[in-house]
């Protein structure tokens, strides 16, 4: 029996494992670049809305959206933080978190 013949039907599992943590990564990323793009523009027209007071229903509504924008993309953000590896990746994406909360 040849052993390379044995080692070459062996799938390199490590491999797999990184390529599947990629794609969960670059996903992920993606979701929270989504979430602050959306929350930019819900800042924008909140801060627009409130230079007319008469629109206290649509401030409110506007208001509480952007609260479930935001826990949104605070819940995407943790996520994709717990797939980080590299300690300067970790502590990039949670020195983003602290200047935005």
């Amino acid at each position: 029996m040849d052993l390379r013949e044995d080692s070459e039907r062996q799938n390199n599992t490590l491999l797999n494992q990184e390529a599947v943590v990629n794609e969960i990564l670059n996903s992920l990323k993606k979701t929270v670049s989504t979430y602050r793009g959306h929350l930019t523009r819900c800042y924008r027209e909140l801060r627009e809305l409130m230079s007319d007071p008469s629109k206290y229903t649509e401030i409110n509504s506007k208001r509480k959206m952007l609260d479930g924008v935001f826990e949104s993309y605070k819940d995407a953000s943790l996520t994709y933080s717990q797939y980080l590896i590299r300690e300067d990746e970790k502590k990039s994406v949670q020195d983003q978190r602290a200047i935005e909360l």
